[in-house]
């Protein structure tokens, strides 16, 4: 299925959004300080880039599934 996921109504609120994820968090952590910081400096730009007269959206996709009990 394919959704897309507001973030928030302006890119600072998406910034501060996407920052709480534990994906993101988790992703951040793995890198040294200073991929970390290029990374934040260039979270703004992607948030504006996304950013319609509606907030900031991204597309998203994930599978669904049910179990099959045989």
């Amino acid at each position: 299925m394919r959704e897309p996921v507001w973030y928030g109504p302006d890119p600072a609120a998406a910034f501060d959004a996407v920052l709480k994820l534990r994906e993101a968090n988790d992703l951040l952590a793995a890198r040294d300080a200073g991929e970390q910081n290029r990374a934040r400096a260039r979270l703004p730009a992607e948030m504006t880039e996304h950013h319609g007269r509606d907030g900031v959206w991204f597309g998203a996709r994930a599978w669904l599934g049910t179990e099959r009990r045989t």
